[in-house]
């Protein structure tokens, strides 16, 4: 977890509840990770080797820029639906955590402050980025939190209820038994699965391309992914 900065500073319960269900991704030199003009459905964290942006996916195509270790990903697409202009794609083997964008709906909305501050850089990311657009029909996140689920000068309160790290989005999927691997990780450590082999097979989820497309971004500069 030292190699992702996003963690430092917040909350330990906020942290350990993560962790337990973070997914580790391994993605092969060349292979996409999410291709242009789709909705990420995850939230990426790159723990080694760097992510390239090119403008598209064919062969000498125009390089936009790069994620390296460190930053995180993804949250774009979870949160506000927007899509890529741009094709990410592995450069050598890299070795990501995520986590699904149902977990991470409701680990978001049981930690109000950490939703509240991931929704405001992915607002802001989506209005900085020339790579980021919200096409007609998909705009919107699920979820606003925390100050941005209050409407007018009035805020509903809701009690908080313990985060159920599996099942707590799909309210008619049945009680699991507790999964020895996430009460490891509750303490702390990674859980013990080994890495799934494409992170694009079995983490994506490519949404239906629209007919045409609303660029939501003015400003031109290059994606600078946070670390």
């Amino acid at each position: 977890m030292s190699r992702i900065p996003f963690f430092r500073g917040k909350p330990r319960a906020f942290v350990a509840d993560a962790v337990a269900v973070l997914t580790p991704v391994l993605a092969n030199a060349g292979e996409v990770v999410v291709g242009r003009g789709e909705v990420a459905s995850a939230l990426y964290f790159l723990v080694h080797g760097t992510i390239l942006l090119h403008a598209s996916g064919l062969r000498g195509a125009r390089r936009l820029g790069a994620i390296r270790v460190g930053a995180h990903f993804g949250e774009e697409g979870c949160l506000l639906r927007a899509q890529w202009r741009a094709q990410l794609s592995a450069d050598r083997s890299c070795e990501m955590q995520l986590i699904e964008a149902d977990q991470l709906e409701a680990l978001l909305a049981h930690y109000l402050e950490v939703g509240d501050e991931l929704y405001s850089r992915a607002v802001d990311r989506l209005e900085r980025s020339s790579l980021l657009e919200v096409a007609p029909g998909l705009g919107g996140g699920p979820f606003p939190f925390g100050s941005a689920a209050t409407s007018g000068s009035a805020a509903t309160t809701t009690a908080p209820t313990p985060f159920s790290p599996r099942g707590a989005v799909r309210a008619r999927a049945p009680a699991a038994a507790p999964d020895p691997a996430e009460g490891a990780a509750a303490g702390g450590a990674l859980p013990e699965s080994r890495p799934r082999r494409s992170a694009r097979a079995t983490a994506l989820s490519p949404p239906k391309r629209a007919a045409s497309t609303t660029r939501l971004a003015v400003s031109k500069t290059p994606y600078s992914p946070r670390g």
